[in-house]
């Protein structure tokens, strides 16, 4: 689905933070207009009003991995593609303070790529 395909729908989707950025770009580049009804600050209130059916919904991907598809279809949006950059922080003396956590820090730097790209 291209996010043109979006007009006329009531769409809602997180405003703040870089996630409000990037999908207030992609909605504006293709001049889908956000509700004026609904604004939604945590994702259960979103899942909420797309689930009864009062809105459709835009979020990033890796939300809603795991969540029941029998109550909500997820459809990917294309037309502009939207991408983030993820970044891994821990603290400087992690592998001194902390050797679990830092394998647990090396093993997931070194999987995660992959995993988002199959998802």
């Amino acid at each position: 689905m291209t996010w043109a395909e979006l007009a006329g729908l009531e769409v809602v989707h997180f405003r703040s933070g870089s996630i409000g950025e990037i999908s207030t770009a992609a909605m504006r580049e293709a001049n889908i207009v956000h509700s004026r009804h609904y604004r939604v600050d945590h994702m259960e209130s979103l899942f909420g009003l797309v689930a009864s059916g009062l809105a459709v919904g835009v979020m990033p991907r890796l939300y809603v991995r795991g969540y029941d598809p029998a109550r909500l279809a997820v459809v990917a949006l294309t037309g502009p593609v939207v991408r983030r950059r993820l970044i891994f922080l821990h603290r400087d003396r992690l592998a001194e303070e902390h050797p679990e956590a830092a394998a647990l820090a090396r093993d997931l730097v070194q999987m995660l790529p992959a995993a988002l790209r199959e998802s």
